[in-house]
């Protein structure tokens, strides 16, 4: 994930997948809430990297653009991933980075799909 503030970077947050499932639209029955262990799952990979990397709290308004990386080259969609919520409402609620998680605080760039190099 990463974070910025008038389009400087202000901090990348890698979020390690550690075999989680990815929260995809097109497999979690067409709602993130609908797989709450998976959302549970996500929610622990950012508390643990937010304390490692010392994610600030109280921060300004800020654009999060999240970046997937997956082992093979094939077609995805990338609205259909949406790991993001999970993390933000972790971010909001258990972090405190920002007092809401609405377009006045918060404003997500559409996801970058990588391909891992072999």
């Amino acid at each position: 994930m990463n974070l910025y503030r008038d389009d400087d970077p202000l901090f990348t947050l890698p979020l390690p997948r550690h075999g989680a499932p990815w929260l995809n639209l097109n497999t979690n029955g067409g709602h993130w809430s609908k797989d709450r262990r998976t959302k549970q799952l996500w929610q622990q990979i950012t508390m643990v990297q937010a304390a490692n990397f010392r994610v600030p709290r109280n921060l300004p308004p800020c654009e999060l653009q999240f970046t997937y990386l997956f082992e093979t080259n094939r077609q995805r969609d990338g609205a259909n991933f949406i790991v993001d919520k999970p993390v933000i409402d972790y971010l909001v609620r258990e972090w405190h980075c920002w007092p809401d998680d609405n377009t006045n605080w918060i404003r997500v760039l559409p996801n970058i799909l990588l391909v891992r190099p072999s």
